[in-house]
């Protein structure tokens, strides 16, 4: 992070620019600006204080563990999600979707753990800023609901199975 400039300040302007009339604005800026004045200088300490600060908004309380901190972890894509699957005992690993493009599969039925991929409906929901747009960030969701996750946690329960 370049706090050379006023990042902060420039990231506040623009979501009181696209969000400053959003039902949901003045509730959880704050907790927002916090976190960005509290940023210090590495950006993977900003990412994961914006992933804590999300998961507390939608009342998410799994445990977040960094690939980093494990060690003895593989660099190749897939023995890695494997390394960090038997490392926490896992017998399945939930992918996203685009998981299918680089994973090798076969290798997780291999090792005995079954393979899962998301298959995320978005929900439409209303905004501000004219007709729904979909795959906007969390911070949308947030400013534009409240940040209720029930709704989002409800239609994306489909699986499907490698």
């Amino acid at each position: 992070i370049n706090n050379q400039q006023d990042w902060a300040k420039k990231h506040l302007q623009t979501l009181l620019t696209y969000y400053g009339k959003a039902p949901f604005y003045r509730e959880y800026l704050p907790a927002f600006a916090e976190l960005y004045h509290s940023a210090g200088d590495s950006l993977a300490d900003l990412n994961m204080g914006t992933i804590e600060l999300i998961r507390k908004i939608f009342a998410i309380d799994t445990e977040i563990v960094r690939a980093s901190d494990i060690s003895g972890l593989s660099e190749e894509p897939t023995a890695r999600l494997l390394d960090i699957c038997r490392h926490f005992k896992a017998d399945t690993y939930l992918a996203g979707a685009g998981g299918k493009g680089y994973m090798e599969c076969d290798r997780f039925k291999a090792a005995g753990l079954k393979l899962l991929f998301q298959n995320f409906v978005h929900p439409e929901y209303p905004q501000i800023n004219g007709p729904f747009v979909p795959y906007m960030s969390a911070i949308d969701y947030i400013f534009n609901t409240g940040g209720d996750f029930t709704r989002i946690r409800e239609l994306n329960k489909e699986l499907e199975a490698y």
